[in-house]
């Protein structure tokens, strides 16, 4: 399902990354895969409400000793995207803006400043906003991402991108 695909992506690549193939911090990125597939079926069915409750496992299950802060934080920054999408697909603005501040508040990635992961927080955090009738405040959200986005993609395309015509 595409609205989680992105915590399929931030799983695999938290069980690969040094610190994270101990024993502990391999069964806890299973029980999120695990808690992922149940919200998956849920959704099939039908049920935000169980989706909501699996996702809710993985953003309060807390991070064994052989998981990197920096891991355990993509992974719940993740949940808490998707979590909080859910809300708003539930009728549930505030929940949703809880939900997408709770995931900001985990910080930021330590190397290069924010991620993707904070980004997609700030947009979900503005489509609460907007629905709660706080457009200003929304579109800050937005610009927020928007700023963040722009980095990643300079980032990724090197200093030789150019940027100027063909």
């Amino acid at each position: 399902m595409s609205r989680t695909a992105a915590l399929v992506a931030g799983l695999l690549l938290a069980a690969s990354l040094p610190g994270c193939g101990q024993a502990g911090a391999g069964r806890w990125v299973a029980a999120a895969e695990a808690a992922l597939q149940r919200a998956d079926a849920a959704l099939g069915r039908g049920d935000l409400d169980g989706a909501r409750a699996a996702m809710l496992e993985i953003v309060r299950a807390p991070a064994p000793d052989g998981v990197a802060p920096a891991d355990a934080r993509a992974i719940r920054q993740d949940a808490g995207y998707l979590l909080a999408g859910l809300e708003l697909e539930a009728g549930r603005p505030a929940e949703a803006l809880a939900a997408a501040e709770q995931g900001l508040a985990l910080g930021r990635a330590e190397e290069g400043g924010a991620d993707v992961f904070e980004a997609n927080l700030h947009i979900v955090r503005g489509r609460a906003l907007e629905a709660l009738g706080r457009p200003g405040d929304a579109a800050a959200a937005y610009h927020r991402a928007l700023l963040i986005q722009e980095r990643l993609l300079a980032e990724a395309l090197g200093p030789d991108a150019g940027g100027g015509a063909p």
